[in-house]
């Protein structure tokens, strides 16, 4: 485990500290531009395993990425990132296309972009991994859900975007897009699907004993993801407004033969971020409206709930304090849980979790982190990664030290 973690996280920090001029960003002839990041980090919970086998603690927490973006004209872009990242069982360090795009933007009002792009879901999906843009190392797991990253992060397809500027009225960004989701099958996300499928088989209606008690073969696969987003900034006030949409549908299959879908009818995401002098206030509210089938029978039909308030202090320029509140529940009019009792991945369908973290940026490149978290509930695939017993009430700590060039 030592010697993993040396060749694959520590070896980059201390090439950094040894070699800063030659892995700090790349600006050739102002054409291309290299950038990138990597991190280290500990994981560690008690009462539940949190996303790995955290309950010992884990080191098994990292990640590195590098981007390049090419200016080939005063209106033409192409970038694309690599990332590489470890989170208990998942990832294993193995490179991943993050996202690749053409960008062709000619005036600011409007532009296009083609390829694997970052969805614009809430106002910090695009820049989840970006460690030195946010106050804490986990941004709040109710609306940017870790084990639902590789679902989320980006789509295939194509999208216009654009911003609207008035000296008296403020800037207004959009973004309206179209694509298709190309699903990992080594990811928390697929993995549990499987897990929770089985699951909501004990629920569905069955009176002719139809149904199979065990599937052990699954395909999942997204026909298509639409949505938008809005961003008002305020000309005066440090205020930024957010509204964000997305609706798609998605496919299951068994041994070659459909047996459900899932559609998200509206995924909404309101924002609010404020910053008064050193103190900066961040609020998001989530809805997401869908409904599941199994062999021709409803398994799971309502909107999700969502949302958090963060305030981040900053007494000095270097240190930031931050205190969370993020609440989730897998059903808006079944908080608890009361008409879902069959399903043992229902048992604790909500989360309440506070948390404190602090952050110290030791230089322009370097930043150290630490957060605490006490939670209640077992929302948000907890069951998975707990598949024996789910405590009501536990806790999880992460430290994580960061790089970007």
């Amino acid at each position: 485990m030592i010697r993993r973690i040396i060749h694959i996280s520590f070896l980059p920090l201390v090439l950094a500290i040894v070699f800063p001029a030659s892995i700090y960003a790349f600006d050739l002839h102002q054409k291309v531009q290299i950038h990138g990041f990597l991190s280290l980090g500990y994981l560690s919970s008690s009462g539940n395993d949190f996303l790995a086998d955290s309950k010992g603690g884990t080191f098994d927490f990292n990640e590195i990425g590098i981007n390049v973006n090419s200016q080939l004209s005063h209106s033409f872009r192409i970038g694309a990132q690599i990332i590489s990242r470890d989170l208990g069982d998942y990832g294993d360090n193995k490179p991943r296309l993050d996202w690749a795009l053409i960008d062709y933007h000619a005036h600011d009002a409007i532009g296009t972009r083609l390829g694997k792009i970052k969805i614009p879901m809430g106002f910090y999906n695009t820049e989840r991994d970006s460690d030195f843009l946010r106050p804490m190392i986990f941004l709040p797991q109710s609306i940017y859900d870790e084990t639902r990253r590789d679902l989320w992060l980006s789509h295939t397809g194509g999208e216009a975007y654009g911003n609207l500027s008035s000296e008296n009225l403020g800037d207004l960004d959009y973004q309206i897009f179209y694509g298709r989701i190309d699903y990992e099958k080594d990811t928390v996300y697929y993995d549990s699907s499987l897990q929770n499928i089985q699951n909501r088989l004990r629920t569905v209606s069955d009176p002719n004993n139809l149904l199979p008690d065990y599937i052990s073969d699954f395909e999942r696969d997204n026909k298509y993801l639409y949505g938008g987003a809005l961003v008002y900034s305020h000309p005066t006030l440090n205020l930024k407004l957010g509204l964000s949409f997305a609706s798609g549908k998605d496919e299951m299959e068994s041994n070659g033969t459909k047996i459900g879908e899932l559609k998200i009818r509206s995924k909404m995401v309101y924002s609010l971020e404020y910053t008064w002098q050193n103190l900066t206030l961040r609020s998001e509210y989530s809805e997401n409206d869908r409904t599941q089938s199994l062999y021709g029978s409803t398994a799971l039909d309502g909107p999700s709930q969502a949302w958090y308030v963060m305030l981040s202090y900053s007494p000095t320029d270097p240190l930031s304090v931050s205190l969370l509140y993020d609440e989730y529940y897998r059903l808006k009019h079944d908080k608890y849980g009361e008409e879902s009792t069959k399903n043992p991945i229902d048992s604790q369908p909500w989360r309440k979790d506070w948390g404190l973290g602090l952050r110290y940026d030791l230089t322009d490149n370097w930043t150290i982190k630490a957060e605490y978290h006490l939670v209640e509930g077992g929302a948000l695939l907890m069951s998975y990664f707990n598949p024996d017993s789910l405590k009501t009430h536990w806790q999880y700590g992460a430290v994580k030290i960061s790089f970007t060039f």
